[in-house]
């Protein structure tokens, strides 16, 4: 049944696209904007210990990066990734843990 199906809890804001969740309270990326090469710290904060990974897109939808996280621990933790040649532009870190999405926008010089 399509009838009625919606998205609820979405936000839109500068920083991208968030749909309220239950597990990940919060998603931020260090530098922004980032050089073209180079690495960036990602903090995560998770209600609960759970399998996550993130994913680096361009503005066409073309996955660019991925990385698998593993089972991250309740709270706050920072990883730091090395990012592929980027071209300048923006791209979108979706961070998956347990089902639900979280994106921020990330843009690169």
């Amino acid at each position: 049944n399509t009838e009625g199906d919606y998205i609820a809890n979405v936000a839109v804001d500068n920083a991208g696209v968030t749909l309220t969740s239950n597990v990940i309270e919060g998603l931020s990326v260090y530098p922004n904007p980032v050089p073209g090469k180079g690495g960036i710290a990602i903090r995560i904060n998770l209600a609960s210990a759970v399998t996550s990974d993130i994913e680096l897109f361009d503005v066409l939808g073309r996955k660019v990066a991925s990385w698998d996280l593993g089972v991250m621990n309740r709270g706050s933790s920072q990883v730091e990734k090395t990012l592929p040649r980027l071209e300048s532009g923006i791209y979108y870190l979706r961070l998956r843990a347990a089902g639900e999405v979280m994106t921020r926008k990330l843009e690169v010089r």
